[in-house]
């Protein structure tokens, strides 16, 4: 099954096949899925772990299509950023509109704030191993699959981005990078 002819279908052929091929996945059961998963993560080009420096147009089109993600899968009012410590710690954040500054969400906050976020501990912690995903007040229906894709993206993408609302990326005049096909 080397050759199955997919040279010869235009980018749109392709996206479409892809998309069709990834609702097909979410229909079998999860061996089916951790098995695309790892066949797609064989042959997706690495991203670079940081960005070309002096060039803004890059960061933002990063930066564009990770909102577009967020958007589709979580809506438009959401924040997102890829924080880095001192110490090396690395962790990809994905804020609801009510969450508060980036400082803030690592403050201890009563349980009657229901705020959507999204933590992946990429280099772990003392609590969290490794690639530990912690979701809390998820929009009803949110696909933790995609989820999980996004915040890949973001990891892989980046050492460190700044807290950026969806919107005001969005907003940018510069073009979206291409979708990764994790994502599909």
């Amino acid at each position: 099954m080397d050759d199955l002819g997919l040279g010869d279908l235009s980018d749109d052929q392709l996206i479409e096949l892809a998309r069709a091929v990834a609702e097909e996945i979410g229909r079998r059961d999860e061996n089916v899925y951790a098995a695309a998963r790892t066949a797609a993560a064989g042959t997706r080009p690495s991203a670079p772990r940081s960005s070309p420096r002096n060039d803004p147009a890059y960061d933002w089109s990063i930066a564009k299509r990770a909102a577009m993600m967020i958007a589709d899968t979580l809506g438009d009012d959401w924040s997102f950023c890829v924080w880095k410590s001192d110490k090396g710690e690395r962790r990809v954040y994905l804020d609801a509109p009510a969450a508060k500054a980036s400082a803030a969400r690592r403050v201890h906050r009563p349980q009657s704030v229901r705020e959507g976020n999204v933590t992946v501990f990429v280099s772990g912690s003392p609590q969290n191993a490794p690639g530990t995903m912690r979701c809390q007040y998820l929009p009803d229906g949110a696909d933790s699959r995609r989820i999980e894709a996004i915040c890949r993206f973001l990891e892989e993408a980046w050492d460190h981005w700044p807290t950026t609302r969806v919107a005001k990326a969005l907003d940018s005049p510069i073009p979206a990078a291409p979708t990764p096909p994790f994502y599909f």
